[in-house]
Formats: C-alpha cells, sequence, structure tokens
C-alpha cells in the first residue's frame, strides 16, 4: 500500500488492528526497552496489590550428623507489598493533520525499504513517549497528596527515589556526605564507603551498580580521571564505567537527573508492576466524524525489593 494511500485507508478499526497485531512489540518497547526497565524485575497482570515474598537463604550445610536439625535462620521470607495505580492515555488522532509529516517521513526512509503503515508511524510515537513518561515515574514519580483529574502519571505513585526518602525518613542506615555535596575531591571516596557497607556477598555481583544522575556520573568520571591520569573505559550502550574497586560499575541514569541520591544495589531488586496493557478490554479506538479517539488504561506501580542496609545502600542527599 503507498504511503498515500495509508492515510487514506486509517481507520479505527485499522489502528486497532495494528496494536493487536504488533502487541508485542509495543508492550516490549513501552516496558521493557531501555537499560533501566530491562534491568529492573516486572511484573505484569497486578491489579491492585501484589506481596513481594523476598527470600534471604542463610547457611545451608553443617557438619554431619544422625539427628535431623533444621535451623530457623536458614530461609526468611521479607514480604513487600507492591501497590500500582490506575492511568489512562486519551487522544484525539486526525489522520489529516499528519499528513505532511508521515509522506516526507515515507519519502526520507525511502520507499524501497520496509514499509511503515499510517497507524504506526503514529502509534510508534505515542508508545515511545508514554515509554519515557513511564521511566520517568520509575525514578522519580511521588503520588499526589491529594489526587486529582489532571494529575500526570508521576504524580499518581510513588517511584523508586521516592521510596528511598521514606527508607531514610524511616531511619535507613545512610552514608553521609561531608558538606552536603560531592565534589570531584570526595565523590570516588564517598562511592567507596558506600561499597565497603555493602554485604560481602554483593560486593562483587554483576548488578550491584551504583545509580546515580548523568551529571554525578559525569563528576566522577572527571575525579577518576584526574586521579588515575586516565580517563575511565565507557560503555557505549548505558555510558556507564567501572571503578577500581569490586565489580559494580558506575551507573547515570537519566531520569535520575536533578537527584543527588547514590543508590547501590542490584537493578534486580527495584521491582514495577503493569497489568496487561494490551488486553482488549484496557484499550479502544472510536470514529469521530473526521477523527479517530484513542483510550488506554493502565496501571503502573513501583517497589523495592530488599531493605537491608548492607542490599540498598544509599547516601544521605536528596
Amino acid at each position: 500500500m503507498a504511503a498515500a494511500e495509508s492515510i487514506n485507508h486509517a481507520t479505527a478499526e485499522s489502528f486497532q488492528d495494528y496494536v493487536r497485531d504488533f502487541s508485542d512489540q509495543i508492550i516490549g518497547r513501552t516496558f521493557y526497552e531501555g537499560p533501566d526497565l530491562e534491568q529492573a524485575t516486572p511484573h505484569e497482570g497486578i491489579k491492585g496489590e501484589e506481596v513481594l515474598s523476598e527470600l534471604i537463604v542463610g547457611d545451608l550445610a553443617v557438619r554431619y550428623g544422625k539427628t535431623f536439625e533444621s535451623r530457623a535462620d536458614q530461609l526468611e521470607f521479607k514480604p513487600k507489598v507492591l501497590k500500582v495505580e490506575k492511568n489512562k492515555v486519551e487522544l484525539m488522532i486526525t489522520p489529516k493533520d499528519f499528513e505532511t509529516s508521515y509522506l516526507g517521513a515515507f519519502r526520507k526512509k525511502g520507499q524501497d525499504d520496509e514499509f511503515i503503515p499510517f497507524e504506526g508511524f503514529i502509534m510508534n510515537r505515542v508508545f515511545s513517549k508514554l515509554r519515557n513518561e513511564i521511566q520517568h515515574a520509575f525514578w522519580r514519580g511521588e503520588a499526589a497528596a491529594a489526587p486529582a483529574a489532571t494529575d500526570l502519571l508521576r504524580e499518581t505513585s510513588d517511584g523508586i527515589l521516592t521510596h528511598a526518602a521514606a527508607l531514610q525518613a524511616a531511619g535507613h542506615t545512610v552514608v553521609p556526605v561531608p558538606g552536603g555535596v560531592y565534589t570531584e575531591d570526595n565523590i570516588l571516596s564517598q562511592l567507596h564507603d558506600m561499597y565497603t557497607t555493602a554485604d560481602a556477598a554483593y560486593q562483587y555481583g554483576l548488578g550491584f551498580n551504583f545509580n546515580m544522575s548523568p551529571a554525578n556520573a559525569l563528576l566522577a568520571a572527571s575525579a577518576y580521571a584526574l586521579k588515575y591520569q586516565r580517563e575511565p573505559v565507557i560503555n557505549p550502550i548505558d555510558h556507564s564505567f567501572s571503578l577500581e574497586f569490586g565489580r559494580g560499575r558506575v551507573v547515570p541514569r537519566p531520569h535520575m537527573a536533578g537527584s543527588n541520591r547514590v543508590l547501590l544495589t542490584d537493578m534486580e531488586n527495584l521491582h514495577y508492576g503493569y497489568d496487561d496493557l494490551l488486553d482488549t478490554a484496557n484499550f479502544g479506538f472510536q470514529k469521530d466524524i473526521r477523527s479517530i479517539k484513542f483510550w488506554l488504561d493502565f496501571n503502573f506501580g513501583t517497589q523495592i525489593g530488599l531493605t537491608d542496609d548492607d542490599i540498598f545502600v544509599m547516601n544521605d542527599l536528596p
């Protein structure tokens, strides 16, 4: 089908069919793609709350003896509640409004390449923007004290940084930053202090990383170059780099921008929940004269799994 024909044949049904046909890719791009969500632990199909039963396994093997003796501290369950909140997306799509931009993108791409129908051109952009909002809410979400219909996604539920602040307020041990600010002179020693606070079993875990804002990651890289007289080796995918202790890496998280909080933990210890995004009961398209209405209902929420002081290590800066 030619590009112009794709626009002319765009209907509520064709949009609905496109989303259904490509539901796996859409869900993947929206909820799993990117260095943040693909490393955290997802929970699909949550409607309200789910209890996360984190299991701590203690020492198991002991010297042989004939008597059966199990110890009470070998298995320890630490329940945490992952709560999701309802959210919605509502759009009015007028195909003719996007005709020139779609045709321009089509011509630029070249007709010999894989054809992208008009429905895909629109919905790919919609879900790309939704993914960005979800990732922001994952880190920076802060539930409004007085819920309102105008609340954005980031205002409907608490994100990881808000959970961390609540832990600190409840007495969670934090690593203090002298003077309340990171500098080239102190940031590496402060990260080392956090590292030595962590449980020895986690210090050499591949995913046990320093998660921080891009600005603080850049400061750490500058301090590294100053101290060791060489630039750190930057991973081109997530822009992370290793330090000279342990296996943990400094990982800049774009949606932590504006925060000076540093979290040292395995990303799999950070959880997020959602319902079946593309369940037919959760989305739909409806014709409205020259336009098409699109609506999507979905749940979203986050939680930190294990919060022991030596497993979830953080500084004292907000």
